[in-house]
């Protein structure tokens, strides 16, 4: 029981430093180090915000790369780009490795407590140059409800994971922008 209540009270503690992280603000392109992609400054109609990088504690969480949309603050995605400890990852949306990052990634976007997380729809979702697993939900926050998709894809052996944010009452425009980020995306890939 002692034990019990000493992790209790630690778990917090030992979570922290194990998620430690550095976010950095970005004024120009960036390199992101593993696999040498350059995500510019401006992809489509969203720039480049900030960078955090997941890895001082554990190199297989990799870095997070957020934009936002130039006119419309509430649209913004965060690409996560990491290998999660494994030395091969396939490219595209067979392999067990990325189908098992997906389901694991949406039951952590279940996890999250939001007000009215409804399912919109789940498949794949096809850019010019390749296909990444997707599901997409709607919430409230704050009042105003939202869409946001989750995306996955095996690339250049890591994991790229894409959460994409946008107001529900701007549905056209959420999706163009989200179509133009991906085809971005593909050219940032090549």
């Amino acid at each position: 029981m002692k034990r019990l209540v000493l992790w209790l009270a630690f778990f917090p503690l030992f979570t922290t430093l194990l998620t430690a992280q550095e976010t950095k603000q970005m004024k120009e392109d960036y390199r992101e180090p593993e696999t040498e992609v350059i995500f510019p400054k401006k992809m489509a109609e969203m720039h480049l915000q900030d960078v955090t990088d997941y890895r001082p504690h554990n190199t297989g969480l990799g870095v997070g790369i957020r934009y936002r949309h130039t006119e419309e603050k509430n649209i913004y995605a965060t690409i996560y780009v990491y290998n999660g400890g494994l030395e091969t990852i396939a490219d595209g949306i067979k392999s067990k490795s990325v189908v098992a990052v997906f389901n694991q990634a949406e039951r952590e976007l279940q996890s999250v407590d939001y007000t009215f997380l409804r399912l919109r729809n789940k498949g794949e979702r096809k850019s010019p140059d390749r296909a990444y697993l997707s599901v997409r939900y709607t919430f409230r926050n704050n009042g105003e409800k939202f869409d946001t998709y989750l995306l996955v894809v095996g690339c250049k052996n890591n994991f790229i994971k894409i959460r994409y944010t946008f107001p529900s009452e701007k549905q056209q425009l959420g999706e163009k922008v989200l179509d133009n980020l991906l085809a971005g995306l593909d050219n940032v890939l090549k």
